[in-house]
């Protein structure tokens, strides 16, 4: 693989992440909407009975005293419910994004240590072939100069004998 194609898997990759971190984001934000609707509404009702309570507690002091008590602790229990149910809902989808988003993460980060891996591969192969082609024009560069060598040391040796047989047929 190319460099470009190295960079490319990791720009895809890092889409891939904010995207991720994008939708956690909003499923934190929904939970958070969602939760605080419940509570809202909880705490609203809860505040109207303890508001109504205040009222009755003038009027009917000692006889609605327990009942308000019941009241209050009712709305306090149902608030505090729905806060608890807020609080597991919200951990929920948390745990859910965070589980999406780190086996998105892991399958990219899989697929791009593969592609770095192949392309370290056919880097040494490719290496391998340069060296074997490099030695093989060495070695035939070689056999050629020692064959022009031997051909110009034989080539001398025929002149020189040549010549001598030429001066002694000269000399006599």
């Amino acid at each position: 693989l190319t460099h470009s194609a190295l960079i490319g898997a990791f720009t895809r990759w890092w889409d891939v992440r904010a995207e991720a971190k994008r939708t956690r984001g909003q499923l934190t934000k929904a939970a958070a909407r969602m939760s605080m609707r419940q509570m809202a509404g909880a705490f609203i009702c809860w505040q109207e009975t303890l508001e109504a309570n205040k009222h009755e507690k003038g009027v009917l002091r000692k006889a609605a005293s327990a009942m308000m008590r019941r009241r209050l602790s009712r709305a306090y229990d149902r608030w505090a419910g729905c806060t608890e149910e807020a609080i597991e809902a919200r951990a929920t989808l948390t745990r859910f994004a965070n589980k999406r988003l780190r086996a998105t993460l892991l399958g990219w980060y899989t697929r791009w240590a593969g592609m770095t891996w192949e392309a370290k591969q056919m880097r040494v192969s490719l290496q391998r072939c340069a060296c074997k082609i490099i030695r093989r024009t060495l070695s035939s560069a070689y056999k050629s100069w020692t064959e022009c060598t031997q051909e110009a040391l034989e080539s001398r040796a025929r002149l020189t004998r040549l010549a001598q047989q030429l001066m002694h047929s000269a000399l006599i």
